[in-house]
């Protein structure tokens, strides 16, 4: 009798199989694992040079006040006058920012500042309030900002209240603007 052979036919397979596709992602996920720590240490590393870079222009502008004037900014003016800075008003409290304004290429916002009024006055809140670029380190996990007031002197609760923004950010007066 003669034998009779079959053929089988094959079909290409058209998916892969559930071992392939587990496979291929774990080995996705030990890629994505390597890669994170390499990607944050790049992030901390831009946001260290950007502080750096922040910090060395708030020394460049104070380095300019000092050859325009032939001193430093005040750190803090209270209660005023003090002439020599342009203060002439009394009973004024101003922070150092508002002095070194047009050294970091703020000579707009330093034109809106009234020196004759206190910081705290409604018409200097919109410049004390202000948040610099310039005057924030990307670095820092804290929520706090520099801001350009008097600070921490008594009575200022409503005011403290008008620091925090809408998303629980603090500005902290009397050392410089935020």
């Amino acid at each position: 009798m003669p034998r009779i052979e079959l053929q089988v036919v094959r079909r290409p397979r058209i998916a892969f199989t559930l071992t392939e596709l587990l496979v291929v992602v774990a080995i996705i996920a030990v890629l994505i694992g390597m890669l994170l720590p390499a990607v944050q240490k790049v992030r901390g590393a831009a946001n260290r040079i950007h502080c750096c870079s922040n910090l060395k222009n708030i020394g460049l502008a104070l380095h300019n006040f000092h050859d325009t004037y032939g001193k430093l900014p005040p750190s803090r003016i209270w209660p005023g006058p003090l002439p020599e800075a342009g203060v002439t008003a009394t009973n004024v409290w101003h922070g150092w920012a508002v002095f070194v304004l047009p050294f970091v290429e703020q000579t707009a916002l330093a034109q809106k500042y009234n020196w004759n009024l206190p910081w705290s006055d409604p018409a200097n809140l919109p410049v004390a309030l202000t948040q610099l670029k310039v005057m924030q380190c990307p670095l820092g996990r804290t929520r706090s900002r520099v801001g350009t007031g008097a600070g921490r002197s008594a009575g200022l609760g409503r005011l403290r209240r008008l620091w925090s923004d809408r998303s629980g950010r603090r500005l902290i007066g009397g050392y410089g603007l935020g």
